[in-house]
């Protein structure tokens, strides 16, 4: 059935975040627009904001008039990308993004595998 399927895409998306919930406790969250409609339809931006992320954000290019969705109680300064495509699409704006900020570490997460990336 069709429901079946698609809730349990909806469970490995919100699986797949618990997972890794220790990495977006106070993080700032940076997604490609594939990754931030994932995360729309499947969990919601406040699941996220449930796990202690400091701040949502669009991927790209930074500028001082981007807009962020901040939670204000966190102080620390990590940064975690998530791109559904392969690394050089996204390049440029990952490399303004970090170089954007003194980041005390910065975690890239993609969808695509490291064997894509070679190939």
């Amino acid at each position: 059935n069709m429901n079946n399927h698609l809730l349990n895409i909806k469970e490995e998306v919100r699986d797949t975040f618990l997972d890794i919930a220790d990495e977006l406790k106070d993080a700032n969250v940076y997604m490609d627009r594939c990754m931030v409609d994932i995360v729309e339809w499947s969990v919601g931006v406040s699941f996220l904001f449930q796990t202690g992320v400091k701040s949502f954000n669009l991927l790209h290019a930074p500028s001082s008039s981007s807009s962020t969705l901040m939670n204000e109680d966190s102080k620390e300064q990590r940064l975690l990308i998530f791109t559904s495509s392969f690394v050089w699409n996204s390049f440029e704006n990952i490399k303004a993004l970090v170089d954007s900020n003194n980041w005390e570490s910065c975690t890239l997460y993609t969808m695509m595998s490291e064997l894509a990336h070679i190939s």
